[in-house]
């Protein structure tokens, strides 16, 4: 479990390190590195998109196969295959987008469980004296240390070489994104999961609003409209408040991205573009066949 924590963590520790570095401030270096990740994944949501588009265009095909063959499903089926194959269409390209953030978030998790391992990079003999000195244990044991930063530093020294006492994991010096939310204990940490939630249900919405205005299929299932959303929410008040921070954020971002692909990607504009490679491409052949004849 460790060496898989650690593949996930370690790289997504450096960044964290870095962007900290830079400005000095977690929650703005969490923020960066949200839009970091974001940009990474823009390649995909773009192939994303694209995808979309062509099998809104293939539409008329599909329900012309679905028609002819209504009474035979595997034909169906086999047609349909063979069309996506034809057309270099890959309907389930879209889930690798979700899959990586999934384990961006996984990875994060244990960044903000854990920030002296994998964003000050303090040797592990030094943390544990330092838990051992102010009697903490377990998962919140970095997390802890860092709040006790003048007492761990008094009994371990060596940590005041590794800057501990500039972690600051305070956003708007009110709410904490190393503290937990807790369901039983209302408080204002729990504005972060909620705005997580609330913000995935909008990227949703939109998306679902342009898909429909560019005659693109709508997601109508309620695992993916609902239950996702609840289920991260859920995952937020599990976890540090610096991971519902981090998904509110791409959530966020990901409503301006979607009206964003949604123009710039849209089925009719990607059809254009089609059409005008061809007719280059028939005119380039055209006047290739006139000059080996002349």
């Amino acid at each position: 479990m460790q060496f898989i924590e650690s593949i996930f963590s370690t790289p997504l520790g450096f960044v964290m390190r870095w962007f900290f570095e830079l400005v000095g401030n977690f929650p703005v270096a969490l923020i960066l590195f949200t839009l970091l990740s974001r940009i990474i994944l823009l390649p995909l949501t773009i192939k994303q998109q694209r995808t979309s588009a062509k099998t809104a265009l293939l539409q008329p095909k599909i329900k012309a196969i679905q028609e002819k063959y209504k009474n035979n499903k595997q034909k169906q089926s086999e047609e349909i295959n063979r069309l996506y194959s034809q057309e270099k269409v890959n309907p389930m390209g879209g889930c690798l987008p979700l899959i990586i953030q999934m384990v961006i978030m996984y990875g994060l998790i244990f960044v903000i469980y854990k920030p002296l391992t994998y964003i000050l990079r303090v040797p592990t003999d030094i943390i544990s004296q330092a838990a051992s000195a102010i009697q903490t244990t377990g998962m919140y044991s970095e997390i802890e240390i860092v709040h006790q930063a003048a007492n761990a530093i008094g009994a371990v020294p060596e940590l005041a070489n590794y800057g501990i006492e500039s972690l600051n994991f305070n956003l708007f010096g009110i709410l904490d994104l190393s503290a937990t939310p807790a369901i039983g204990e209302p408080s204002l940490l729990w504005s972060i999961p909620i705005a997580s939630g609330v913000f995935q249900i909008m990227s949703i919405r939109v998306n679902n609003y342009f898909q429909k205005k560019n005659g693109m299929p709508v997601m109508k299932s309620a695992l993916m409209n609902w239950v996702m959303p609840l289920m991260f929410v859920w995952i937020a008040f599990s976890v540090p408040a610096g991971v519902g921070f981090y998904w509110a954020c791409g959530s966020l971002i990901a409503v301006f991205q979607s009206i964003f692909m949604s123009t710039v990607y849209s089925p009719a504009r990607i059809n254009a573009r089609s059409e005008y490679r061809h007719a280059k491409k028939r005119l380039e052949n055209e006047a290739k066949r006139k000059i080996s004849r002349g």
